[in-house]
């Protein structure tokens, strides 16, 4: 599902974007950090994509 949400982000880089966020995250029930590894993942990208 990662690799799907990464495509999304080549599909975005051609659009003129200006801002963007990470609406909810609940690490208290992540225990694992799957999620919180994913957000920073999603955020670093998003701020490549930002920057592009």
């Amino acid at each position: 599902m990662f690799n799907e949400v990464m495509e999304y982000f080549s599909v975005l880089a051609g659009m003129n974007i200006v801002g963007a966020d990470i609406v909810e995250l609940a690490p208290d029930y992540d225990t694992t950090f799957v999620s919180s590894v994913t957000a920073a993942k999603v955020a670093r990208e998003i701020l490549m994509l930002l920057h592009s």
